[in-house]
């Protein structure tokens, strides 16, 4: 029997489907990030690019821009070390410099604690995604810091 012929390296193969087979399950868009430095009450979280589409973390800005309108899934967690028992600490979500929904967790004092929140949503091209740090205790101030565990955001089957 004769050995099936192979594609070359870098060669285009015929398809009734064309492109679009690829496109959606080969060519995924999206991007995962970690965080930087550690931020405190009303700071935007630092970004540090870690793989995917680089070209959407503009980490210097502190931002993730949306290449094309869809619906995206987004993935994030969060962590946060406090000083005060109890205390509620929590990142924000906004787009477009809008709040858009909140991950909001306990810590007991210098024990970190996570928080996490997945969503699937749609998205206008050059939409902006940043995540700003808050607190709210109800014994008192207290001194905390917030880091990015990892955003993760990906372009569903249904981008158009």
């Amino acid at each position: 029997m004769a050995a099936p012929a192979r594609p070359v390296a870098g060669a285009v193969i015929a398809s009734a489907w064309g492109d679009a087979v690829h496109d959606a399950v080969v060519n995924k868009i999206g991007c995962v990030v970690f965080g930087g430095t550690a931020v405190g009450a009303g700071a935007y979280l630092n970004l540090a690019y870690a793989w995917g589409s680089a070209y959407m973390v503009d980490a210097p800005n502190k931002r993730i821009l949306i290449p094309s309108a869809g619906i995206w899934r987004v993935d994030f967690t969060v962590i946060g070390t406090g000083t005060n028992s109890g205390g509620l600490y929590r990142a924000g979500l906004y787009v477009n410099g809008a709040q858009y929904s909140g991950c909001a967790w306990a810590s007991q004092g210098a024990t970190p604690a996570r928080g996490s929140m997945s969503m699937t949503r749609p998205f206008a091209a050059s939409d902006s995604l940043t995540f700003l740090s808050d607190a709210q205790s109800g014994t008192g101030a207290s001194s905390y810091v917030i880091d990015i565990g990892s955003v993760t955001l990906e372009a569903t089957d249904w981008a158009y």
